[in-house]
């Protein structure tokens, strides 16, 4: 009998340690670039129109980390688009200070409340006054059709804000 639990023991043991090595092979979260002063960005916008792409995220949320991953890092990446438009993040409970469009100081709770991004992911699309150009896209959606709607608001919001300018 003894031989048995040292086995089960050992065992358990074993399965413990590949779930612990599993673990540390997952991917490292993406990063997007954090909001801090969105009354900056929007300066530099206007002197060159642009639309401003903001996900409202939570941390650990596997959804927000998929559409970070395969949609809005690459985003970030595209040369052919730095003309167009900039990548932020927002924490929709962060207590982190922020700059908000009209220059006042805010948290990212409190910024995310006033875009009305309750649930996450939400990516938000905002002319350099800060208002939302095209609805915010709530939820992950199907994901075989995210990128479909995401294209689709990004390039509706620089129409948009293009023929404002």
């Amino acid at each position: 009998m003894k031989r048995r639990e040292l086995l089960t023991v050992g065992l358990a043991g074993f399965f413990a340690s590949a779930c612990r090595t599993v673990g540390a092979v997952q991917k490292p979260q993406a990063e997007l670039p954090p909001a801090r002063d969105f009354h900056a960005d929007a300066n530099a916008l206007e002197k060159q129109p642009r639309l401003l792409v903001v996900l409202f995220s939570i941390p650990d949320c596997p959804y927000c980390e998929q559409i970070r991953r395969e949609q809005l890092l690459p985003l970030v990446r595209d040369r052919g688009l730095a003309d167009s438009l900039v990548v932020r993040e927002v924490s929709i409970g962060g207590a982190r200070t922020l700059v908000d469009f009209q220059g006042a100081p805010t948290t990212e709770a409190a910024f995310a409340r006033e875009a009305q991004a309750k649930f996450s992911p939400t990516v938000a699309f905002f002319a350099p006054t800060g208002n939302q150009v095209v609805p915010a896209i709530v939820g992950a959606r199907l994901p075989d059709f995210y990128g479909a709607y995401l294209d689709d608001a990004i390039h509706t919001g620089i129409a948009k804000i293009r023929d404002r300018a």
